[in-house]
């Protein structure tokens, strides 16, 4: 399964997240097992956020956040 979110929201409050924590892009995507460039893509809204839901799980983990408010709540969910 991939979850796909809202692209401009996830990006925008991706970025705010990140920051908050003092991250830089390169850690965020160690931490959660993605590479820069998908991180870098999804932050400036050039990649459509396709994430398997154990990526969204470590992402909101480290980001202290829940699915909902990165993407707006708009999520829906691909087989």
């Amino acid at each position: 399964m991939i979850i796909i979110i809202n692209r401009a929201i996830f990006s925008h409050q991706l970025q705010k997240l990140r920051k908050k924590y003092y991250l830089s892009q390169k850690a965020l995507a160690a931490l959660i097992g993605v590479s820069v460039y998908s991180l870098r893509g999804w932050e400036s809204g050039t990649l459509e956020p396709l994430l398997h839901p154990q990526t969204l799980r470590r992402l909101c983990q480290v980001l202290d956040t829940t699915p909902e408010q990165l993407s707006g709540e708009d999520i829906s969910t691909e087989v």
